[in-house]
């Protein structure tokens, strides 16, 4: 299991990315990230808006929920 972390800082791009080897399913929700990093909702957004931007992962937004996926590039 992945190392939950407090700092935004350390709660890393590639960690994100493992996490999607870590959870079942292929989507992951910002819930998700926030609960195995131990971070907050909008800092587990935050990091997967960057991935998003690097063209890491896409999303798509169902009923006031974003569910994020990991691209060929991610």
């Amino acid at each position: 299991m992945i190392k939950r972390l407090d700092i935004f800082a350390e709660v890393t791009p590639d960690a994100v990315l493992d996490l999607f080897d870590e959870i079942r399913g292929p989507v992951l929700t910002a819930g998700d990230v926030a609960d195995a990093f131990d971070c907050s909702a909008e800092t587990a957004r935050r990091k997967l808006r960057e991935l998003e931007a690097d063209g890491r992962v896409d999303s798509r937004e169902s009923r006031s929920r974003i569910f994020w996926w990991r691209t060929d590039d991610g």
